[in-house]
This record gives C-alpha cells, sequence and structure tokens, in this order.
C-alpha cells in the first residue's frame, strides 16, 4: 500500500511538473474595445503630428501626455475631465523626438542633435526636465574608456541615438548606437567592426556605456542585408532590456548588471526566415518581410513585436502583431493589424488623431476567439501568396512594352502629345537639396507648366504621406499629376542610388531619356530640360499668356 501510494505520488508530481513545463497553445486573438473616448485638443494643438503617448498618474489624475512634433512640447490632458492641464514647450533647435514620464520632477526628453560633433564637444539632446519645463540636467556622453580600448570602438560609436526608439531600464535609457547602419551589412568590412548590441545611458552615473562582452545582431559575413538595419527596444517585465533585430529571429535580453545576454527564440509563423539579398546593398533595396517595434504591455503582462511585409513585394504595407507571454512563449499574432498598442499597469490602449481636432482612444482587451488557430495561419499565408502575386503582376504590366513612367501615366489620364516629359519625385527619398531646387523650379514654372505636355508622378508608401509632401511643396496647383500612393515606381526604380528625381522623354511616342539625376547633375541637366526644351532655349509666356520659346 505504502509503494502505491509512492508511485501515485510520484506521478503526480511528475503530471504537474510536466502541466508547468507545458508551452500553451497558440490561439487566434482579436480585439476587444470596451471604451472609446474622444478628447477635444485645445487650438495650438491641433493639426499637430503626435509622435508618442504616455498614460501615466499626476496628483492622483489619470493623465494623457502627448509629444506635439511640429510643435516641440508636451501636452498633458486629464483624461476625466477631458481638459488640458499643462504644456511644456522644450527649447531646442531641433526636433523633439522622444519622451519618458518618471514623476513631476524628472521627465526624460529627446531632441535631435545638430550634428555628431557638436553634440559629442556640447551636447544638449537629452535632457531631465520637470513638470514646469525647468532643466535640471543635461546628459553628456562620459564613455567608460576601457570599453573603447576592449572593442576597438570610437567615442562616436556610443553615441546614443536620439529619437523615440528607446527604453526606461533601471535608471538607464537604452538605445541603439546611433552609427549603427553605416557599412555594408555582412560585407568582411563590417563584419570587422562591429557595433554595440545597444547602448545605455545610467542616469546616476551621467556616463555611456555598452557591453564589454557581446556585439550586435548576429549576421555572419556573406549574409547581406539593406544598411538599414534596425534595433528595436523594449522593458522586459523585470525591467532589462529587450532588443529585437529586424532581420533576426531572436530576441536579445541584456541583463548589464552582469552583463550578459540572454536570447530567446521568438517569431511569427508568417515569417519562415529573412533571407539576406545575393549581393551587398545600399538603403534603397529591400527585402519582403523582416521585424520592426516591440513593445512590453504591463496590464496585460504581454510582449507583442510587429512582423511587417514590405509593400514592394505585396503591394501594400502589411503588419502583423505576434504575441508573446511574459515567458517568451508564443501565443498568437494578429494579421493584417493596424493598431499600435500602449499600455500602462492598468490599462491597454489605441490613441489616435480621429480628426485634426479630436484624439481618440480606444481601451482595449486582448481576447481568445474560438476559430482554428491552424486555419488561421493558413488563410493569412494565402492572402501574402496572393498580393505577392498580384504585385509582382503589376510590375511586369508597368514594365512590359514601354517605360514604367510612361505606362504609370497613361493608367491614370490620357496622353494626346507624342512629344512629352514626365517628372518622378519619390517623396523625400533622395538628396534633400536636390528635390528642393527641383520643387522650386516647378513651383516658378507652374503656370507654364499646366500649359505644356509635362507630367509629374509623385510616388509614396501611402496616401497620407502623399498628402503631406504635396501640401508641404504646394503640388496640388498642377493639372497633370499621376499619384502613386503604394509605391510601385519606386519599388521599380532599378536604380542604386538615391531616388532623386526622375525624368522621362518621350520623343514622336518613343522615350529617348530615362534617368535619375546624380546631385551634380541636378541644376545643370535636370532643370533646364523642366524650364525649357533644352539646355539653350526656355518656356515663356506672351503677353496674351501663351508659351513660346526663348532664348536663355
Amino acid at each position: 500500500m505504502e509503494t502505491t501510494i509512492k508511485i501515485i505520488c510520484a506521478l503526480i508530481a511528475i503530471l504537474m511538473l510536466t502541466s508547468c513545463n507545458r508551452k500553451p497553445i497558440p490561439a487566434v486573438y482579436d480585439y476587444e474595445v470596451y471604451k472609446t473616448q474622444e478628447i477635444k485638443l485645445e487650438e495650438n494643438d491641433s493639426n499637430c503630428h503626435i509622435l508618442g503617448q504616455q498614460m501615466v498618474q499626476i496628483d492622483g489624475r489619470d493623465v494623457i501626455v502627448l509629444l506635439m512634433w511640429e510643435k516641440r512640447k508636451l501636452s498633458f490632458y486629464d483624461l476625466k475631465t477631458e481638459k488640458k492641464i499643462n504644456e511644456i514647450v522644450v527649447d531646442t533647435i531641433g526636433r523633439l523626438w522622444g519622451f519618458h514620464y518618471i514623476n513631476k520632477d524628472s521627465i526624460i526628453v529627446h531632441c535631435s542633435a545638430m550634428d555628431q560633433e557638436t553634440e559629442l564637444n556640447s551636447p544638449q539632446a537629452q535632457r531631465l526636465i520637470d513638470y514646469n519645463g525647468v532643466v535640471k540636467k543635461i546628459y553628456g556622453y562620459d564613455i567608460d574608456e576601457s570599453e573603447l580600448q576592449e572593442n576597438n570602438y570610437n567615442k562616436e560609436d556610443l553615441l546614443p541615438f536620439i529619437g523615440n526608439n528607446f527604453a526606461y531600464c533601471k535608471n538607464n535609457i537604452v538605445c541603439p548606437e546611433s552609427y549603427s547602419y553605416e557599412g555594408l551589412v555582412g560585407t568582411k568590412e563590417y563584419i570587422e567592426s562591429p557595433r554595440p548590441i545597444a547602448i545605455r545611458m545610467d542616469l546616476d552615473e551621467n556616463k555611456c556605456h555598452a557591453s564589454k562582452k557581446h556585439k550586435w545582431a548576429s549576421i555572419k559575413e556573406g549574409e547581406y542585408y539593406p544598411t538599414y538595419v534596425f534595433s528595436y527596444i523594449t522593458s522586459t517585465s523585470d525591467g532589462w532590456p529587450l532588443i529585437r533585430n529586424s532581420f533576426c529571429s531572436d530576441i536579445f535580453e541584456w541583463r548589464f548588471d552582469e552583463d550578459t545576454i540572454i536570447k530567446h527564440s521568438v517569431k511569427s509563423r508568417l515569417i519562415d526566415t529573412i533571407m539576406p539579398l545575393e549581393n551587398p546593398a545600399e538603403y534603397e533595396y529591400n527585402v519582403p518581410e523582416y521585424y520592426q517595434t516591440i513593445k512590453y504591455l504591463p496590464a496585460g503582462d504581454i510582449y507583442y513585436n510587429m512582423a511587417y511585409f514590405c509593400k514592394d513585394f505585396y503591394n501594400d504595407n502589411i503588419w502583423s502583431l505576434v504575441i508573446f507571454d511574459k515567458n517568451f512563449n508564443y501565443l498568437g499574432e494578429i494579421y493584417n493589424n493596424e493598431r499600435w498598442l500602449v499600455a500602462n499597469e492598468k490599462k491597454i490602449f489605441d490613441c489616435y488623431k480621429k480628426d485634426d481636432k479630436t484624439l481618440a482612444i480606444d481601451y482595449i482587451r486582448l481576447v481568445k476567439t474560438n476559430r482554428d488557430y491552424e486555419k488561421y495561419i493558413d488563410s493569412c499565408k494565402n492572402d501574402l501568396q496572393q498580393r505577392r502575386i498580384r504585385c509582382e503582376e503589376n510590375k511586369r504590366k508597368l514594365i512590359e512594352g514601354a517605360l514604367a513612367s510612361v505606362n504609370f501615366v497613361k493608367s491614370n489620364m490620357e496622353i494626346t502629345a507624342s512629344n512629352y516629359k514626365i517628372l518622378t519625385l519619390y517623396c523625400n527619398e533622395g538628396c534633400i537639396g536636390c528635390e528642393s531646387v527641383v520643387l522650386k523650379t516647378l513651383i516658378a514654372y507652374k503656370e507654364i507648366l499646366n500649359k505644356i505636355p509635362f507630367y509629374i508622378i509623385v510616388s509614396a508608401d501611402n496616401m497620407a504621406h502623399i498628402n503631406s509632401y504635396m501640401e508641404q511643396n504646394n503640388l496640388y496647383g498642377f493639372n497633370k499629376i499621376a499619384i502613386d500612393s503604394t509605391g510601385i515606381m519606386k519599388s521599380i526604380a532599378n536604380t542604386n542610388l538615391l531616388h532623386n528625381p526622375r525624368l522621362t522623354i518621350v520623343e514622336d511616342d518613343v522615350a529617348t531619356l530615362d534617368t535619375i539625376y546624380q546631385a551634380m547633375d541636378i541644376e545643370d541637366k535636370l532643370l533646364p530640360q523642366i524650364t525649357g526644351p533644352d539646355e539653350y532655349t526656355k518656356y515663356m509666356l506672351d503677353e496674351d499668356g501663351n508659351v513660346i520659346i526663348g532664348v536663355r
């Protein structure tokens, strides 16, 4: 009898142990919005882009803090009265990029540096302010010399990236280093000059540190990725930094007190492997899918990570929100996600502008549905596959038989002339000076260009970007503009240059020129083609407003 009892107890212990170690079964999740709150923004907050938000407690009140990007300020709204109770205008020449509210005496703000050398010698970017906007401390870049020597780093390597991608961890600000994106990723030179996995600024010491043992992301020589390799950072449930690299299936937990790295494998079920490119790649190259934002949500004690499917390959920007628990077990994902969740200790919410004057806050629960998980994942994969096929078909149609720019304009409007020009603008994708001088020339010649066979393509990732770009540059007054809101014209540009303005010239229905101009050729070669038939003559208006040709 005693032996039987021992066996039963042993079996129960084994079952309990097995049960404790069993990974959760993935499920199909969805959002449940249990409350929506709308707040009327004050006049000086309307028409502002909200770059970041945080829900905090101030004097016993629930308050949402909004970073108003254009105004370089923080606006505080009481969630009960729905009234603005405070604002802090940050005195900075550069942009206000990020903030973290700790308490009324301690608010960390991140401003853009003017340039690297100036910022290192005269720090301004990272500051500690209080609720009244008083600057209490400016953080410098005092760096442990031993970390420079042991890792063969330059001081510039340890300049933190000033932006909204950072985590507040045990009174440290942890962020990527600012120049981790330089160099051709995967080349021998890049591998021999590894970057820090992250930078932490100890706010007590006012000192910057990098790991002495661990270098940046597990990319091997010969694995080529575009140079925009990013790291995304959040804090773990225990307050340590958690780092996700764009092109890696693993995430890295940095226990900086002992300088150890704990690797966790968490990946989307919709991404098998993020395949490298065949050759070293510059900025404008892309890969079909990769990882983006990672966040810890205290209210749900879960993490989420965005898996991104690039519009160059899928026609649209698609995100899948991957959910995993505090032990890094995969729970499921929400495909074609349009929400960017934020949380405090009690609430998960999605905060967005409903219109220029209204802030909307959706209070959310993540709920399991009774849908079949495997069928759901298969349906998501099928949708991605169909999008990929349609995207390739669209590209093929555009480049078949004629130039893409010609086909694109003809698909949007009728061209009756046999001689015409097409200017393609890629919405801030090229060198800033190049695009600026072209835009000024367009505005100066708008009346003339509206009367001649001169067409403009505006290409960007989405319609919001298009609208912002056209409004900012006064392009709505042109009457022959073809809008590319999917960015397909950029994706088929076939260039290893920056996406500077592109000119296509058609004569007798035959394309005689199609080129993206380098900076050195903008003024001497591109501008004369906009302002006249050639480099020797220019368009003019006579007394009756008719276009005539004059000598330059």
